[in-house]
């Protein structure tokens, strides 16, 4: 990053940059948790079987049931995206998330718990989706050094969660593996929420500014002083 590393995240709230910083930390932190949500079950998986009395057989069908999920969110991703914009897709998938595992964390019928498994693997597709796909249009400049913070961040809460699985089965509240990460993703849903990222309904993003909603930047600069989102994201 350019700047003052993390002292600039502190700065003035109304500057370019710092939303843009704020975009940043909040997706890599949304990589964060579905890196946690992802690896979720195969930590706790011998226990949770054991809990509801199952055979490894419905152990599978808990990582296919999440898959599913993932399969329905990257094209559910899509059809979001086009009819209401970038916000919702981030808000809805984080909130999948965050709603499926701290669920789970009150081990329901197993009925239910496959449920709540197809809707973890929808908002996990739907937000990597999101949050790729705005990346890869917005950060013309920067795609890969963006998508690599992202990536480490995934990388971070994969390696992270098997070793607080480990230590919640050590003292028997292995359950709350699932309310650590439903936790992450709440924390993401608010984030996502308050953060002030003008949707972008269509994939041009001349067309929005981070934070700065309904301003025309096609001409490649934003009246009143302000800047491009062009030469905003590009700051990164």
């Amino acid at each position: 990053m350019s700047g003052g590393g993390l002292g600039t995240l502190f700065g003035p709230v109304f500057g370019g940059s710092i939303l843009v910083r704020a975009y940043v930390w909040t997706a890599c932190f949304m990589y964060f948790a579905t890196g946690l949500a992802t690896v979720i079950l195969g930590g706790i998986l011998p226990t949770l079987l054991l809990h509801y009395h199952l055979s490894y057989a419905n152990g599978g069908a808990f990582v296919f049931a999440q898959f599913t999920g993932f399969l329905i969110g990257v094209p559910s991703a899509s059809y979001i995206l086009h009819r209401f914009g970038y916000k919702p897709v981030l808000v809805v998938g984080a909130a999948a998330i965050a709603v499926a595992l701290c669920s789970a964390t009150f081990l329901p019928p197993v009925d239910w718990l496959y449920g709540l498994c197809i809707l973890s693997g929808f908002g996990i597709a739907t937000t990597e989706t999101g949050v790729a796909t705005y990346t890869m249009e917005a950060f013309v400049h920067r795609r890969a050094v963006v998508m690599s913070y992202l990536e480490v961040a995934f990388g971070s809460g994969a390696l992270f969660m098997p070793a607080l699985s480990s230590l919640l089965l050590t003292r028997n509240v292995w359950q709350w593996s699932f309310g650590a990460a439903g936790l992450a993703a709440l924390f993401a849903t608010v984030a996502w929420i308050a953060l002030p990222l003008a949707a972008v309904d269509t994939l041009h993003p001349v067309t929005a500014v981070i934070g700065m909603e309904g301003v025309d930047v096609s001409g490649g600069a934003v009246s009143g002083g302000a800047v491009s989102d062009r030469t905003v994201l590009n700051e990164v």
